[in-house]
């Protein structure tokens, strides 16, 4: 317990951190939602085939961008709350930015269109992590060990997929480049003119 509490103090101000067995969880609430939001996210976009899309659809990105901004005001403490609502806010961001960082990396490849069927999965996906930050009591009596795993997935789960997108993004940049370099078939070749000197081939 010790260790990993000390290992999230260096990711978290361990404030308003929920108690699970008497003892405080190695995350605030904010972060606890993060990485639950973030784990439960790419846990349900691999289940439900999501991985072989690119980016959410337009009405998806709508109803991502509220999310976001919510957050936000939650961060900012324009809106205040209690407990609850900070796990709201933290699952919220997990949810996005997961979904975003994992879309993002497979969107840079050749991939499929979202289908509705796919748009429903994912406004389902958001309505099930906002239904547990809701109702924090159906799933915190699982015991402090239970929770910190969930939250060491998620943070897991959040550098995989921003690896994932950063990876990508590199490859093509090298892939890129090296498509630009001349090849031996491209290069012009030169000719000896009758003075004995080299020009190239016009």
């Amino acid at each position: 317990m010790d260790f990993i509490t000390s290992a999230y103090s260096h990711l978290c101000g361990q404030e308003h951190c929920f108690l699970v067995d008497g003892v405080s969880l190695p995350v605030c609430q904010r972060c606890l939602g993060l990485y639950l939001g973030a784990a439960v996210t790419l846990g349900g976009w691999i289940a439900a085939g999501l991985w072989r899309r690119g980016l959410p659809t337009g009405r998806i990105v709508v109803l991502h961008a509220v999310l976001l901004a919510t957050a936000m005001l939650g961060g900012l403490h324009v809106l205040e709350g209690g407990a609850v609502w900070r796990l709201l806010c933290g699952v919220w961001t997990g949810h996005v930015v997961s979904l975003w960082l994992a879309g993002s990396a497979r969107h840079l490849g050749a991939e499929p269109r979202w289908t509705p069927r796919d748009e429903l999965w994912a406004m389902g996906l958001c309505a099930f992590v906002t239904l547990l930050a809701a109702w924090p009591q159906a799933w915190l009596w699982t015991g402090w060990w239970p929770v910190s795993a969930v939250v060491i997935a998620g943070t897991a789960a959040l550098a995989v997929a921003a690896g994932a997108a950063v990876g990508v993004v590199a490859v093509r940049a090298v892939a890129s480049v090296r498509a630009d370099e001349p090849t031996p078939e491209t290069r012009i070749p030169a000719v000896r003119s009758g003075g004995g000197s080299s020009r190239p081939l016009r």
